[in-house]
């Protein structure tokens, strides 16, 4: 938002009110009119500030000379490229010209001057003369393929956290390189997908042809939107009304990747994923989309171990087993202390047989004594716990006792 304020000299200070005892200037905004389903809240107010995106820009790269041949391909000197980023020119013998960049070539004849952009590669491929002009070959200037601007950058590295950005690359007119800071934390960025997810995706892709119907399809859509490792969607489930199911209502709970056991999707984020999925979704879907609820679970339990175990080995297994089981990102029934899981289930219910079973580790002999605890909640003998739709766990401090057979710790 920029300001543009009175003359110099006609702006006073002021208390405005009996609670402000020091002078202020002040800048009053009024709400004319107002149709959110929810009303946003005011984060802060903050003067003097710009949005940052994780990029570097490269300028007048020469992509290479056109040798006249159908299929030609000529790669950048950096990848992944910002989508519509990239501005290509080619000189044919009259000056560089802008040419179009296309998803593919189905559409183009032989005359079209269009080019399609592998972003993750960099590949810049030309058509055949039958899909897609062939750039003429200029002996006059054999640099006669630029890619006058495009810019690189993204993923997780990207999300860094508040007060780590406190330098420029270079100066800017009017502020003070050694005094810039990132007030809250970088958020939004997504690492490429692997293979593996993209033949898992497809199917879901073919099925729908890019609308959100079921729960697996804003599922899906979620994830795919970007800055989402898994997404949860809850059909009749109103945030204002969570103990009544509303007919058309469809809630989707979204974590993000990241650092941290309790990885909380940021406002862009939300906002991205919302906006994503409200283009998607059929007319009479309310749609909201929320970050997960996380509950901490807490074990505490007495291992008796074998007679030729090593307690402290036993004992640092049984840990790292039970706090992999409950991570919200890689934890649930398939995981393993070597192997990640798709992370605990929205909802999963808490067996006591289930972590008796993950806590008969290597070495262990039997099991003492267990108790389960969910917050302030502690589990009946041998009884379970369980855990609304929306909800999530985290690791609390385990307390794992290891002893021998007749021994105490």
């Amino acid at each position: 938002i920029r300001v543009q304020l009175p003359p110099q000299g006609s702006v006073a200070l002021d208390t405005v009110g009996v609670k402000i005892d020091t002078p202020r200037y002040w800048i009053r905004a009024r709400l004319d009119h107002s149709n959110y389903q929810l009303p946003p809240r005011l984060l802060a107010i903050r003067t003097n500030t710009a949005s940052a995106t994780q990029a570097q820009t490269i300028t007048n790269e020469i992509l290479g000379p056109s040798v006249g041949t159908p299929d030609q391909v000529f790669t950048t000197s950096a990848s992944p490229i910002l989508d519509g980023t990239m501005v290509l020119v080619v000189d044919e013998g009259d000056g560089f010209v802008m040419w179009t960049l296309v998803p593919d070539f189905f559409g183009s004849g032989p005359d079209d001057a269009v080019y399609v952009l592998d972003r993750s590669t960099g590949q810049v491929r030309f058509g055949d003369g039958t899909q897609g002009r062939i750039p003429v070959a200029n002996l006059a200037n054999p640099q006669n393929i630029q890619a006058t601007t495009y810019r690189v950058g993204g993923g997780t590295r990207g999300n860094v956290g508040a007060g780590t950005l406190t330098s420029l690359m270079s100066s800017v007119t009017g502020v003070a390189a050694d005094q810039i800071t990132n007030l809250f934390a970088a958020g939004g960025g997504g690492d490429e997908e692997s293979l593996a997810d993209a033949m898992v995706r497809a199917p879901g892709l073919l099925r729908t042809r890019d609308r959100a119907v079921t729960p697996e399809d804003f599922e899906r859509l979620a994830v795919e939107s970007g800055a989402v490792e898994r997404a949860k969607a809850l059909p009749l489930y109103h945030p204002n009304f969570p103990t009544v199911q509303v007919p058309g209502v469809v809630s989707v709970v979204v974590v993000p990747p990241g650092p941290g056991k309790a990885p909380i999707p940021n406002p862009m984020t939300l906002q991205t994923v919302c906006a994503y999925l409200d283009s998607r979704r059929l007319l009479t879907t309310e749609l909201y989309v929320l970050p997960p609820t996380y509950r901490t679970v807490t074990i505490t339990a007495q291992l008796i171990a074998c007679d030729d175990a090593d307690l402290a080995t036993v004992q640092e297994s049984a840990m790292a087993t039970i706090e992999q089981y409950f991570d919200p990102l890689t934890g649930g029934e398939s995981s393993t202390a070597t192997t990640p899981g798709p992370g605990w289930p929205f909802g999963g219910g808490i067996y006591y047989s289930q972590v008796i079973r993950r806590l008969l580790v290597t070495g262990v002999k039997r099991i003492a004594s267990l108790t389960m605890q969910l917050d302030d909640q502690m589990a009946d003998p041998c009884g379970d716990l369980t855990i609304n739709p929306d909800e999530l766990l985290i690791n609390g401090d385990h307390q794992i006792e290891v002893d021998y057979d007749g021994t105490s710790a």
